[in-house]
């Protein structure tokens, strides 16, 4: 049983702790955004100089997505 699902069972397990389903969501929010940068495909895949303008757009995209979820 890997960590999100070991943060799920906890409000279950313990109502008083709902933080944890929510700790969860962020986890694979940031596991997914970790694995489309890992992917190295599209965007990521041009030439030197396109490669680095269009890595910087997405990771900005990407952190800010990230970040959106928190509010």
């Amino acid at each position: 049983m890997n960590l999100v699902e070991r943060l799920r069972l906890i409000p279950r397990e313990f109502p008083g702790l709902p933080l944890c389903g929510e700790a969860a969501d962020r986890i694979e929010a940031l596991e997914a955004a970790l694995r489309e940068i890992a992917r190295g495909e599209g965007r990521f895949s041009r030439d030197p100089y396109e490669h680095a303008c269009n890595t910087i757009e997405d990771l900005i995209a990407i952190a800010r997505a990230a970040l959106e979820q928190d509010k």
